[in-house]
């Protein structure tokens, strides 16, 4: 286990129900096997500067019953599922993303063989965890919800996002010591769950006028431009202009034809490429300078920055 003031990993097994229950920090929570066998699960929780993101792999149908911490949104997106499951009594599919709000009572009735991805996120945080809070627009809509069923192709987006952060931190925990990287999968996690949702959520209020939406970009790009040597994130976006993630999102996909993600990942790489021509390969390597502005799975990353690039990050020059 690694643990900071900011981040924390551990990951543990257990062959024991009762005991796995107890795996998920700040929980309050009972796992009853139900079904007969041997119980082997596997949990790894990891907290992100006041986000909670964590996986569960269980090989018996067990009920999970108690409730999250105070004040969290819990997302429940299942990675694989071998038979039914069933959130609050209703019947839950490999597509079906379960949510838990802050007045919710656990009650789960997990499938004979299931690997799950559970996202908790403040949805009222104090100023020390702001930058991982809910838009209050998507939190009040989607909070009171129990079982929201996605259709298969924004699911299967999303499972693999969160698989691709698992796999990667997994291998590598100490990717997290990076505040850049911790940021950016926080914001990618949130964003993720966010684009899932359009359609699920009452749909974000259009502009007035598209000379709103130009303006919209116009200071967003001004403040990305001002922060040139920073990671900008969509989540500082929406804290300085006053918005939505999605009523940004409709901004730039009007004005720019991109979504946010993209202008910011495309601005992130340009800040990679400055810093790869201004540092000597003996004082910064690719992978550390990549985690400062955010890039957290390489091989990605090293895929991005050639497309747009046309050029490898090794084959960057650099000062000697």
């Amino acid at each position: 286990m690694i643990d900071a003031a900011s981040y924390s990993f551990a990951r543990t097994r257990c062959v024991d129900a009762d005991e796995a229950a107890h795996r998920l920090r700040a929980w309050d929570q009972i796992y009853e096997q139900i079904a007969p066998g041997r119980f082997e699960g596997d949990t790894t929780d990891m907290w992100l500067d006041g986000m909670q993101v964590f996986r569960e792999r269980s090989n018996r149908r067990v009920h999970q019953s108690g409730r999250a911490w105070p004040g969290s949104v819990t997302f429940g997106i299942p990675l694989f599922m071998d038979g039914d499951a069933r959130f609050c009594g209703q019947p839950m599919g490999l597509d079906s993303v379960l949510v838990l709000g802050p007045e919710t009572e656990l009650d789960f009735l997990t499938s004979p063989t299931l690997d799950i991805v559970g996202i908790s996120i403040p949805q009222a945080a104090p100023a020390t965890v702001e930058h991982c809070q809910l838009d209050l627009e998507f939190a009040s809509t989607i909070s009171a919800k129990r079982l929201v069923h996605l259709d298969r192709e924004s699911a299967a987006r999303l499972r693999q996002l969160t698989l691709s952060v698992f796999k990667t931190i997994e291998a590598e925990p100490t990717r997290l010591s990076a505040e850049g990287v911790r940021a950016q999968i926080r914001d990618e996690l949130i964003d993720g769950l966010a684009n899932a949702f359009i359609g699920v959520a009452a749909q974000p209020e259009v502009a007035e006028h598209r000379q709103n939406e130009r303006a919209v970009v116009r200071r967003a790009r001004e403040y990305v431009l001002a922060h040139a040597y920073e990671p900008v994130t969509i989540e500082q976006l929406c804290k300085v202009l006053g918005l939505s993630r999605r009523s940004l999102q409709y901004a730039f996909e009007h004005v720019l034809d991109i979504s946010p993600a993209q202008y910011l990942r495309a601005a992130r790489l340009n800040g990679v490429r400055r810093e790869l021509k201004a540092t000597p390969k003996s004082e910064g390597s690719i992978q550390d300078i990549a985690a400062r502005w955010g890039f957290w799975h390489l091989g990605h990353f090293t895929a991005c920055y050639r497309e747009l690039f046309g050029c490898r990050p090794s084959e960057t020059p650099r000062p000697a």
